[in-house]
């Protein structure tokens, strides 16, 4: 199976819930790019995350069917990597290794895992190259 590509959750909050519309416009197209072109990841903490910041707003907060329904249709495309203990230690060494923050450092954890070759984020240094991954400012 080919090398896959990792979406942080900005990526996907831009494509649903922007009010910067270069930002959204980019972030629609790459997601659109990944679901039909190549192999599509992201983690179950990027779903909780994105499900966490659409909550926040006041158009979601009271209707659930709504946020199921944004949720099916965002990650419906993507395989969704599930946390364990060894995802967890490997985010504990990245963390030891580049200091980064933690869920940082899960999300470069959950990538590697899944043996992805590109990370999209704003969260880290465009063009980093973490142990054979490459991460990706899909902004700049």
């Amino acid at each position: 199976m080919p090398a896959g590509k990792f979406i942080d959750t900005n990526i996907f909050l831009y494509s649903f819930a922007s009010k910067e519309p270069v930002k959204k416009a980019r972030a629609i197209e790459l997601t659109q790019e990944i679901r039909t072109r190549i192999r599509g990841l992201t983690s179950f903490q990027v779903i909780q995350e994105f499900i966490n910041l659409i909550y926040r707003e006041s158009s979601h907060r009271e209707n659930t069917t709504a946020l199921r329904f944004a949720v099916q249709r965002t990650f419906i495309d993507f395989e969704i990597l599930w946390p364990s203990f060894a995802l967890y230690e490997d985010a504990m060494r990245i963390k030891t290794r580049y200091g980064f923050h933690w869920y940082d450092s899960l999300i470069v954890a959950a990538t590697l895992e899944a043996k992805c070759d590109l990370l999209y984020t704003e969260d880290l240094q465009h063009d980093q190259h973490i142990e054979g991954l490459t991460v990706i400012n899909p902004f700049l």
